[in-house]
């Protein structure tokens, strides 16, 4: 019996759209080669994106930031355990599940989860 994939993806956008997040069907996790922030969004975002399986898209050169997905940039150097063991959007709702049961806002709290995750690998 083949084992069927995780959609991970649509796994964090029910959350967000749960939480009643504007745009929250259009959120995604992914994975950076640095620290991406609103300063160097613009310049440096798509070129410092590492692809995965759990992406809403297949090819980096094909990305188009129109406005329509909201990027949660998780920053390879920061979190290298958990690039090299779980995709971004897998990463990203296991951060989000963790801080439900703890009773945190995953909006203020999934980097912490992250980082805590990361300093268990």
């Amino acid at each position: 019996m083949a084992e069927v994939e995780t959609d991970y993806l649509s796994l964090v956008r029910e959350e967000f759209v749960a939480r009643g997040v504007k745009h929250g069907g259009q959120v995604s996790f992914v994975k950076v080669k640095k620290e991406i922030n609103r300063d160097n969004f613009d310049k440096e975002f798509v070129d410092n994106i590492i692809p995965d399986d759990n992406l809403p898209f297949t090819d980096k050169e094909n990305l188009v930031l129109n406005g329509e997905t909201a990027w949660l940039p998780i920053n390879a150097q920061k979190y290298p355990g958990i690039c090299k063991s779980m995709t971004a959007n897998q990463a990203g709702y296991f951060a989000i599940r963790k801080c439900k049961q703890q009773g945190w806002d995953f909006l203020e709290d999934w980097q912490c989860v992250l980082s805590n995750l990361e300093m268990d690998l």
